[in-house]
């Protein structure tokens, strides 16, 4: 099969697989964005679903007993609040016989709307676009361009962000004239402050949960190569012993995992010396993992004791 063929048949697919087990799902970013006209036609590499929280590990789980398995082993902390620019909102699944990837998100972060809420609000407002003979549900387009904004912004993928501008200007009127309202309604408006701002839109200013997110954004923004962030970030949410595993992951990341996005030697001896340059890295990166968990305040913060008490294990 070939990437192109792949991107058009698995969200059928999918979607598929989610009404059997009952899991509420949208297909976000690829096709869909061409399709509503936010976004000149390209062929993605990859396919994303989106999938209410609640039904998250059931969708993930049916898919493996399908033979799709977790790519990148990625430890998830229980979703306790709005998403952090930082939490793993994400797991990647290969499957056999497909040639490309599908990341089943469970939040998105860049909202800062409760996920479960998020997802309902976008939900309930949901569109349908053709994809492989079937009609298959997408956020409306004024959801899609904010999702696709925060997308761009958290990448820095500046070609991308012109597109999309462009693309507002070609809305139909009715949904750039939403815009504002569902900026506001699903928490977008903070985090693109800038961009809204440009066109002459006021916001009322964050409030006390929206500047710590915000805080954390802009830093994510300003500070994108640095992956230590996002460890420090999943630890001081985690829980337990699930923060044992966190540090475990990052100090010892999954060898599949590491050698798909790192330079490793052949054999044991060069996992063992990329291993090395990681620990290395790693101690360097201490005073400024420190800096950010003091500027965040999460060390002393402590969740509801009903949300820590349910939801801790991990899902790997």
């Amino acid at each position: 099969m070939r990437t192109a063929e792949a991107v058009e048949l698995l969200p059928a697919v999918v979607l598929g697989v989610a009404r059997e087990v009952g899991s509420r799902a949208l297909i976000i970013k690829g096709q869909g964005l061409s399709i509503q006209g936010l976004r000149p036609p390209r062929t993605s590499g990859d396919v994303d679903i989106w999938v209410a929280p609640a039904d998250f590990e059931i969708f993930v789980t049916e898919m493996k007993s399908r033979g799709w398995y977790d790519r990148d082993e990625k430890v998830l902390a229980p979703l306790t609040g709005p998403a952090s620019v930082f939490t793993v909102h994400s797991v990647t699944l290969n499957g056999p016989g497909w040639p490309i990837a599908l990341d089943v998100h469970r939040c998105y972060p860049g909202f800062f709307a409760p996920p479960t809420h998020l997802f309902d609000e976008i939900w309930a407002a949901r569109e349908f676009v053709e994809l492989g003979g079937q009609w298959c549900p997408v956020p409306q387009t004024a959801d899609h361009w904010l999702l696709a904004m925060l997308h761009s912004l958290r990448d820095g993928n500046v070609a991308q962000l012109e597109q999309l501008e462009e693309g507002a200007r070609n809305m139909p009127p009715e949904a750039f004239l939403s815009l504002r309202e569902r900026a506001v309604t699903l928490g977008a408006a903070q985090p693109l402050r800038e961009r809204l701002g440009s066109w002459g839109w006021q916001f009322a200013p964050p409030g006390r949960e929206e500047k710590r997110l915000l805080a954390e954004w802009d830093l994510a923004i300003s500070d994108a190569p640095h992956g230590d962030l996002a460890h420090v970030s999943e630890l001081v949410r985690a829980r337990g012993w699930v923060r044992f595993v966190v540090v475990w992951r990052a100090v010892f990341p999954p060898e599949k995992t590491f050698r798909l996005f790192h330079e490793v030697g052949p054999g044991r001896w060069g996992l063992f010396l990329a291993y090395a340059r990681r620990w290395k890295g790693g101690v360097a990166a201490i005073p400024r993992m420190v800096s950010y968990a003091r500027r965040m305040g999460r060390f002393s913060r402590r969740e509801d004791s009903a949300s820590s008490a349910t939801n801790q294990t991990p899902l790997t």
